[in-house]
């Protein structure tokens, strides 16, 4: 019979039993889970993908740069230099707001491991493809599929001027993004090498799909090779030569082409039978757009940043695909 100490006497003992078992929770040692996780800061979104991809449920990252963010006029936040304090990885790429931050973070934090997951990428090599104010034809040059030792063609801006060094967006080309899957895993091996197989595992799962996409990617531009992509900020060498493309860019070193230079540059898209000016989405498009209305080209997005890395680069290439009527 049920009476209404016998309630009141109940309800006591769940509400200790339950205050007992919140406060087993409450102690000094966390589950196994938050123990093992690694808290890791990376610079760009792409880095992101890499990270989670081989640390699996043991790596939580964060990117600085953020959906839409400019990565060229980018500072942290107080908010994010704050959390920094508690990462345990800083998982650099060499873009260019890493320069002076890298700095400070190893000044305020100097604790946190600082990892340049771009070592041992090579950087693009080749001739510029020619001045356009010059009407010179453009040369062809082999490219190599060997990761570690790349011989590229490269093809810049038409107007000079933009050295290859500068061009910073090595993880487009897919090839390249190995050494810094590589790198990656080596970072969260050194930080939890408890779980070095379970990372080499992953690593290797994702060395065989980035070596898949680039297959198919070949597959499918190798009938447009030599073509030129008329860009308006130059982020997508590393991908255009690694299949054998050439970039031809609108802005060189940060800045828009004087009259003269985008007289030139209109000349030679003509001449080109350009069909498509493309442009980042985190810029303005205005002037990509007052350029394509001259040439009545159309303008398509072009993300080097976007956070799904390998459906990003089909993206890319689909992109391109849809740009061009017939192969060469």
């Amino acid at each position: 019979m049920f009476t209404a100490a016998n309630v009141s006497s109940r309800m006591g003992t769940c509400v200790a039993a339950l205050l007992l078992a919140a406060c087993a929770g409450c102690g000094d040692q966390p589950a196994a889970a938050s123990r093992d996780e690694l808290a890791v800061f990376v610079s760009i979104p792409p880095q992101v993908y890499f990270a989670e991809r081989i640390g699996g449920d043991l790596v939580r990252a964060e990117s600085l740069v953020g959906p839409g963010a400019n990565p060229h006029t980018f500072t942290p936040t107080p908010r994010q230099m704050t959390r920094m304090a508690q990462a345990d990885l800083f998982l650099a790429i060499g873009v260019e707001f890493e320069v002076a931050l890298l700095d400070k973070i190893r000044s305020a934090y100097p604790n946190l491991k600082v990892i340049p997951c771009q070592a041992g990428v090579p950087p693009r090599e080749g001739a510029d493809e020619p001045n356009p104010h010059a009407d010179a034809d453009a040369e062809a040059h082999d490219t190599h599929d060997d990761h570690d030792h790349d011989h590229d063609h490269g093809h810049d801006e038409p107007h000079g001027g933009h050295a290859h060094g500068s061009d910073t967006h090595i993880w487009l080309d897919p090839l390249r993004a190995k050494r810094i899957a590589n790198n990656v895993c080596a970072a969260l091996q050194s930080a939890r090498p408890e779980h070095s197989a379970r990372f080499a595992a992953n690593l290797a799962a994702l060395l065989l799909e980035l070596d898949a996409t680039h297959a198919d990617l070949a597959r499918r531009l190798e009938p447009y090779r030599d073509r030129s992509v008329f860009v308006y900020h130059p982020a997508y060498g590393y991908f255009l030569d690694r299949y054998g493309l050439r970039q031809v860019a609108v802005e060189v070193q940060g800045r828009s082409p004087t009259a003269s230079e985008l007289a030139a540059l209109i000349k030679a898209m003509g001449a080109a039978g350009a069909e498509v000016l493309y442009f980042d989405p985190r810029f303005d498009r205005s002037n990509a757009e007052q350029i394509a209305s001259q040439l009545d080209l159309r303008i398509a997005p072009l993300d080097p940043l976007a956070a799904d890395y390998l459906a990003n680069l089909r993206r890319i290439a689909d992109a391109l695909l849809r740009g061009w009527s017939k192969p060469s």
